[in-house]
């Protein structure tokens, strides 16, 4: 979910400047992997590694088995919710939120997930109708946002009052002790000014400290890492704009300025001489998992120092995937192999970085057309990115040392003292990934000369389109040339990697030959449902469409036992003509025959759900769905030479 800005504000460098970066030079061809058994570096499975992922709204195939699939993984990770989407947007005031709190239909789900070791976070990405300074509820084309929601609220205080229902609701009543994060991109859905969102953090963590002393809150949310200002801060005028070029020259990123804020801003009522930052928020797609995250998470942990922070503040990646919405400029691969191995590559490179917690864009499709972002579609059909989850759930035991000797093969190993899990993935990075990655790594290692045009006063001069003078236009040649070709190197090997590569594993510290071992792949042959999606999807529309037909035909059947009228179930039978459910058409019949009607529709949507959940489970079971699962010999020397595809990933599981 990008902010477009950041492409306008780096189009007034003129000279279309994209900053110098490494390239890879390691061997395409032949990857070594090195393991010892014996060389114990972590005590347990950290958290980034388990299964975590976004709820912008509950979808209906959650009750067809997605919630038990989450609760089932052996190690839940994070959870992250949308207040805005399922209860702030809604809200008519104090009395009503607090209602739509207790009804909220998540709420048993929440305490079974916390209970069973999940974190769940919590996104105060709303500002409610009633306390909003702009009332209007027209849309925005992009990103299809009410304004309302988006707006900054007209009384602060009130505006705590909500945060401090929720976490006395969450953290008092469910007693969740929830991670709750200060809105949602404020680059791209905060219509407010940069100083307004500071504010409001000042006025969510006056809530939050209310209701509970220890509640963790964080942020900012950044949609990317280098995005500088909110979506309401004013870009109109040159000096506008100057403003917001000067900032991104000078590297003053929105999380940098939200940091500083924090740092020095106390709320004495509570007793406390700086803002907390519980926890730190950020979101990437369309990233170069090899490189990006060793990039990025050492500036964040720098900087959360220089505000008085520690440098073990725990990092949320509270958003990632390869693409956030369609249209996808690549193409569906998130739905394929390409998506589960970046999973897989993100996954182990972000806890190689030091990133604490990670939740994927998302656990389900939303019904928007062309979604292909999910580990299951909207129908509940789960897809080869939610195998690379599946496969990660079985790590157990202390982390080993595993090392690889190219960057676009990650690795990690575990051994529980019964048995070693050594999980491998290959990744081939895009072309987009590449140069978004690139740009950010490029502006990073160039900030001394990106700072001189600000120093010598020539930010006016770019934003108003102007070219850079020499020596500056010279410089900036020659760092475009550069990052040509590094580009057009890395794009050699990307093309020499889609050949498919060989893996060179060698094992250490082994008792004896490890003998026969278990592996599990995914690539686009195995554990990958997608060849076979469109087909099976039609299998399973019919099919669904013949059981909500024999629902419905029980439930206007059961509605006459119970003595409802003619007029009413006509009425009913209209609302089931709109697609709803017999839950939601309840609402037709009349008052006092409503608790009966109630009763009635129970036992045929019992039946409907439970044959669309063994639906979804024979589905789950089908041979290109299922994780491929095979016995190999692992040589006696200890090596093993394997062939894998450019994207693909492979857990071996042997006794040591």
């Amino acid at each position: 979910m990008s902010d477009m800005r950041l492409t306008t504000c780096l189009s007034y460098l003129g000279a279309g400047i994209i900053f110098f970066g490494t390239a890879c030079t390691a061997d395409a061809q032949n990857v070594r992997v090195d393991v010892a058994a014996g060389d114990v570096i972590s005590e347990e499975v950290p958290r980034v590694l388990r299964y975590s992922g976004n709820i912008w709204w509950t979808p209906e195939v959650f009750v067809f088995g997605v919630a038990e699939k989450i609760l089932d993984m052996e190690h839940p990770g994070m959870m992250r919710i949308s207040l805005g989407d399922q209860i702030l947007q809604y809200a008519g005031g104090q009395e009503d939120l607090q209602k739509r709190l207790e009804q909220y239909p998540l709420n048993k789900f929440l305490s079974r997930y916390a209970a069973a070791g999940g974190k769940v976070l919590f996104i105060l990405d709303t500002v409610p109708f009633w306390i909003s300074s702009n009332k209007s509820r027209e849309k925005l084309p992009d990103p299809n946002t009410q304004i309302f929601r988006m707006s900054p609220p007209a009384d602060y205080q009130a505006w705590s009052g909500v945060v401090e229902a929720i976490v006395r609701h969450f953290n008092g009543k469910l007693g969740l002790n929830a991670y709750y994060e200060s809105w949602n991109e404020p680059s791209w859905y905060y219509l407010g000014t940069t100083d307004e969102y500071l504010k409001q953090y000042y006025h969510s963590v006056l809530g939050a400290r209310r209701a509970d002393p220890r509640a963790l809150i964080g942020g900012p949310c950044v949609s990317e890492f280098n995005v500088v200002a909110t979506r309401g801060t004013k870009q109109n005028t040159d000096e506008e704009k100057a403003d917001i070029l000067k900032k991104l020259l000078e590297q003053q990123y929105f999380f940098k300025q939200f940091l500083d804020y924090a740092g020095r801003t106390g709320i004495p009522e509570l007793g406390l001489k700086k803002l907390p930052v519980d926890f730190f928020s950020w979101h990437s797609y369309y990233v170069d998992p090899s490189n990006y995250y060793g990039m990025v998470v050492p500036v964040i942990r720098d900087s959360l120092i220089a505000a008085g922070y520690p440098r073990t503040t725990p990092l949320f990646n509270t958003e990632w995937n390869i693409a956030a919405v369609p249209p996808y400029p690549e193409g569906n691969i998130n739905a394929t192999e390409v998506g589960a191995a970046f999973v897989a590559a993100s996954l182990m490179a972000m806890h190689e970085s030091g990133v604490d917690g990670q939740i994927f864009q998302m656990y389900v499709d939303p019904s928007a057309a062309g979604y292909f972002g999910g580990t299951f579609t909207f129908s509940g059909i789960p897809r080869a990115n939610y195998n690379t989850f599946r496969l990660f759930s079985m790590l157990k035991g202390k982390q080993l040392s595993a090392r690889t000797a190219d960057p676009w093969v990650k690795s990690a190993a575990f051994s529980d003292g019964s048995k070693v899990y050594l999980m491998v993935s290959t990744f081939v990075p895009t072309p987009n990934m590449l140069a978004t990655t690139l740009k950010i790594q490029s502006a990073l290692d160039n900030a001394q000369f990106t700072k001189s045009i600000v120093k010598e006063g020539l930010v006016e001069s770019l934003a108003k389109g102007r070219e850079l003078p020499e020596p500056f236009a010279a410089k900036a040649k020659e760092i475009a040339e550069g990052n040509k070709k590094l580009l057009e190197a890395n794009a050699r090997k990307a093309a020499e990697w889609g050949k498919g590569v060989t893996l060179n594993i060698a094992l250490s510290g082994m008792k004896k030959p490890p003998g026969k071992v278990t592996r599990y792949l995914i690539d686009s042959k195995h554990s990958n449902i997608y060849p076979d999606l469109e087909k099976i999807e039609k299998t399973l529309f019919e099919k669904q469409k013949q059981n909500v037909q024999a629902m419905n035909d029980k439930t206007l059947a059961r509605l006459q036992e119970a003595g409802v009228g003619m007029e009413d179930i006509g009425r009913f039978r209209a609302e089931l003509s709109k697609n709803k459910s017999p839950g939601e058409a309840i609402g037709v019949i009349s008052p006092e025959k409503r608790e009966a009607a109630a009763k009635a529709v129970e036992q045929p949507l019992r039946e409907y759900l439970k044959q669309h959940k063994e639906l979804l489970d024979s589905i789950g079971d089908s041979p290109s769905s299922r994780i491929h699962e095979e016995t190999i010999t692992w040589p006696s020397s200890g090596r093993l030479e394997i062939r894998a595809e450019p994207h693909s990933v492979q857990l071996f599981v042997f006794d040591p």
